[in-house]
This record gives structure tokens, C-alpha cells and sequence, in this order.
């Protein structure tokens, strides 16, 4: 019975996290204006999780041979997911707290001009 209930709970904890990943590579699209910007902020965006997937099992094995269990390196992953999703929800509220109108842009990804009457 255990193993079904734990089963089930990584189904729907992969689930949430593989649904994470289609808002992760539309945030520095949403964000950023121009080709430069959002190839920048997608490159950023690769970069970060390409660390944190280096990274990742080196320290679950570090926490393992520390305590003796992989408990602790399942926290770990959780309070990462849980810090990312918080720093996420700021950084979108800090944006649209002050944000302006956005630039028009024309069809072909080049800032028109906007003249003011």
C-alpha cells in the first residue's frame, strides 16, 4: 500500500514539475523586448538550469554521505523548487508594480516609433 501512495505522489509531484517547465521558458519572452534581449534571457535561462542539473546531484550526494539518507537531499530539492518559486512570483509583481506601457512593437520585431500627440 506504501509503494502505491508513494507512487502516486511522484506522478503528481513530476507532473507539477514538468508543467513548471513550459512557464519557465516563457518568462524571459514575456519580459523582454527585442531579438538581442530575448535571445539574451533565453541563454540565461539555459544557463541556470544547466548549473542546477550539474549541480543538483553532486549536493544530494554530499547531503547523503552526511546524514546517512537521501531525506536531506530531497529537502533540499524541495526548498530549491519552493525558493524559485517565490523569487519567480516577486520578480513577475515587482515587474508589473511598476510597470509602463509596453513599446509597440512592429511585425517584424523592430521597436516602432511612438510619437507623442
Amino acid at each position: 500500500m506504501i509503494v502505491l501512495i508513494t507512487a502516486a505522489v511522484t506522478v503528481l509531484l513530476t507532473s507539477g514539475i514538468y508543467a513548471a517547465l513550459f512557464l519557465m521558458w516563457q518568462i524571459p519572452v514575456g519580459h523582454l523586448r527585442g531579438p538581442v534581449a530575448m535571445s539574451v534571457g533565453i541563454a540565461l535561462t539555459t544557463m541556470l538550469g544547466n548549473i542546477g542539473s550539474f549541480l543538483a546531484p553532486y549536493i544530494v550526494g554530499w547531503l547523503r554521505d552526511a546524514t546517512g539518507n537521501y531525506n536531506s537531499g530531497l529537502y533540499f530539492i524541495a526548498a530549491s523548487l519552493i525558493g524559485c518559486a517565490v523569487v519567480t512570483v516577486a520578480g513577475n509583481r515587482i515587474r508589473t508594480s511598476g510597470a509602463t506601457s509596453p513599446t509597440p512593437i512592429s511585425h517584424r520585431g523592430d521597436i516602432e516609433e511612438v510619437t507623442a500627440h
